[in-house]
């Protein structure tokens, strides 16, 4: 079968251009609250997968003036706790 008018995808190229939108999107933020913005993540326990995606987020927001906060929490963390942390975040003026 042909593919006549198909076209090729450049993943990398494509989230190379997201990041560049981001970076702007990211410095009109700053300009309008007066701070960079903020990617808060609550990481539970420590899977490789998880880890590797949140290294990946902490690089990406860096990339793109975004300030990253990172909470670890155990794995075995009580809900309680989870959402003492939670509501921290949402209290926290910084994220």
């Amino acid at each position: 079968s042909s593919h006549v008018g198909a076209t090729t995808l450049d993943g990398r190229m494509v989230a190379q251009e997201w990041l560049k939108e981001i970076a702007v999107d990211a410095e009109d933020v700053k300009f309008q609250i007066n701070r960079a913005p903020a990617l808060a993540v609550v990481l539970v326990g420590t899977r490789a997968d998880s880890v590797l995606y949140v290294n990946r987020k902490r690089q990406a927001a860096a990339k793109v003036g975004i300030d990253f906060h990172l909470i670890q929490l155990p794995e075995k963390v009580t809900q309680q706790r989870l959402l003492k942390e939670l509501d921290a975040l949402y209290m926290d003026s910084s994220v």
